[in-house]
């Protein structure tokens, strides 16, 4: 089981973030969204192994697709 460290948890919601999730936990979830569009578990894992810095989740895990893409539209209408 993958495990993120007290101290960059910590870090993160000092600044604002939740708390990370390993990527094990998302396994079983279907899609996830960001400015980038939406994608599935495996593409995410596909992506984070080519070049980590281009992920950017904003949204999710969701488990079906069309409240990922609901939430990608959201994003065009208002990114905050």
């Amino acid at each position: 089981m993958v495990r993120v460290s007290r101290w960059i948890s910590r870090g993160l919601i000092e600044r604002g973030f939740g708390e990370p999730v390993p990527l094990t936990r998302l396994a079983g979830m279907y899609r996830v969204c960001g400015f980038g569009g939406w994608c599935a578990t495996a593409e995410l894992e596909d992506r984070l192994r080519r070049d980590p810095a281009s992920v950017n989740i904003t949204h999710g895990p969701f488990d079906r697709e069309e409240d990922a893409q609901y939430a990608y539209d959201l994003l065009w209408e208002s990114p905050e």
